[in-house]
């Protein structure tokens, strides 16, 4: 059992964002009088949160422009799609447990308030919906109470075998589909192989694993290829005469193709740092490459 608190915040919507929100949406025949947004911060605890921790809660939870209230009716509550655990808390679960709070997780929506010039029909009423909240990571319920499913705590689920013993290719390429594992043939030839070889069936977990391991954007197998122009073998692979770039000219360059990122060389800046038991943050002077 967890408990669930529902803490407002500050403004959501600026007023340039607020009037090209109106306009975009005057351009698809909708009318609004007006219309404002206010983050809400959703707490989960395995106790009931004393005053104090509220106050603690509030206290860390003050950012931005005040929200003035408004005298909308209509109203909408955008949050994270359900079964997904937003950047935005993640951060802010873990800065509120180093405050001392023992919470299991913090969660932020933005409440959309409206005043229309005449109601909206429901072909209307989609528009606007669809105007607030990207459908890929967000979704939109209609009162504080739905969000509670928003913190879920569910079984493991057991995992399954795939019988490669007794049918084979057939099996992978049935979970291949199922599964989504985009597994090319050789592929499964080789997990058939092996398999067998092994005297056992793999688990989907196990397919799930060698799909990401073995994919493109973990091996690169395409980019570290070799490859023939005109019938000429080239001395480098695609992936490698990416590399010969920094290895010409790594002027400026601190690190370059390491794991997927790169280090730029930069310049003094000033740097914030916490000093001594009490957490005291002081500036100083040091080289901050980017």
């Amino acid at each position: 059992m967890s408990f669930f608190r529902c803490l407002p915040g500050a403004d959501a919507l600026s007023a340039f964002r607020q009037q090209r929100l109106l306009s975009h949406l005057a351009t698809q025949g909708i009318e609004l009088q007006s219309i404002a947004a206010q983050y809400l911060h959703f707490v989960w605890s395995e106790q009931e949160l004393s005053a104090n921790q509220v106050s603690t809660l509030e206290a860390l939870l003050q950012y931005g422009e005040p929200f003035a209230r408004t005298k909308a009716i209509q109203s909408v509550i955008v949050i994270p799609r359900f079964g997904t655990v937003s950047p935005w808390a993640s951060k802010a679960t873990d800065i509120a447990r180093q405050c001392g709070l023992e919470v299991l997780r913090i969660e932020r929506g933005v409440r959309y308030q409206w005043t229309s010039k005449k109601n909206l029909n429901p072909s209307q009423e989609q528009i606007l919906e669809t105007a607030l909240f990207d459908r890929m990571t967000e979704v939109i319920v209609t009162a504080e109470n739905d969000v509670h499913a928003l913190y879920q705590t569910l079984p493991d689920r057991p995992f399954t075998r795939i019988e490669v013993m007794g049918q084979g290719k057939a099996a992978l390429e049935h979970a291949n589909q199922s599964l989504g594992l985009a597994l090319s043939a050789d592929e499964i030839g080789y997990l058939e192989e092996n398999f067998k070889r092994l005297e056992r069936n793999p688990s989907d977990v196990e397919l799930i694993m060698f799909a990401q391991a073995n994919s493109e954007h973990c091996r690169h197998k395409i980019f570290n290829a070799s490859w023939t122009i005109d019938g000429k073998k080239q001395e480098h692979s695609l992936f490698a005469m990416i590399r010969n770039t920094d290895r010409l000219q790594p002027k400026g360059t601190i690190v370059a193709y390491s794991d997927n990122s790169a280090i730029m060389e930069g310049c003094d800046a000033d740097v914030w740092s916490s000093v001594g038991p009490a957490g005291h943050y002081q500036t100083k002077r040091a080289l901050v490459h980017t």
